[in-house]
């Protein structure tokens, strides 16, 4: 079982969000993080997510392709795309998710748009920053300790996430993270 979340904060405080709800989780449970403007858009992804799991069950971070990201790693075809189509990412979607298992590490931060990891990792690593009035970063510092503590980040090569991510007023645009 995979538990999904989207945590969010009155005060701006994503770190203690995340950690709020992964608290209430069984030990050794498999979390799924995703920001509000994501969606998965074919059932393929969670069974895909099963099968990296079951292959690799000491990962550190597994994250995914998606269309508009800031980590060039994590972009579909490298691209950010201004295409807001939604019949066209399903299609992309079940043509990446219809592709063979294939693990490409990162190692470096991810954006945190779509993580997936085992609560025991988040355990090593302390849990997620608790600062008020701080969503930015917050992905960023925990893959940092997540990689010091020896685990591994990586990208999970058949497994596609919509983003909107800041469509509307440009990528740039992160006047509503601060």
């Amino acid at each position: 079982m995979i538990y999904r979340i989207q945590p969010f904060s009155e005060i701006k405080n994503l770190g203690k969000a995340y950690n709020d709800h992964i608290k209430l989780l069984p030990s050794g449970s498999w979390i799924c993080i995703q920001d509000y403007d994501t969606c998965f858009l074919d059932y393929q992804f969670y069974i895909n997510m099963l099968v990296y799991i079951k292959i690799f069950p000491n990962q550190g971070i597994f994250t995914c392709l998606t269309n508009r990201t800031g980590c060039i790693e994590q972009r579909y075809n490298g691209e950010i795309y201004e295409n807001p189509d939604m019949n066209h990412w399903e299609e992309v979607s079940i043509n990446i998710h219809s592709k063979a298992t294939s693990l490409k590490d990162i190692n470096k931060e991810i954006s945190g748009f779509c993580m997936l990891f085992n609560k025991n990792v988040w355990e090593s690593a302390g849990g997620f920053l608790e600062r008020e009035g701080r969503c930015l970063g917050i992905d960023n510092n925990f893959c940092w300790i997540v990689l010091e503590k020896g685990y591994k980040i990586g990208l999970m090569e058949n497994v596609f996430c919509f983003h909107y991510y800041r469509l509307k007023k440009g990528i740039a645009d992160k006047t509503h993270l601060k």
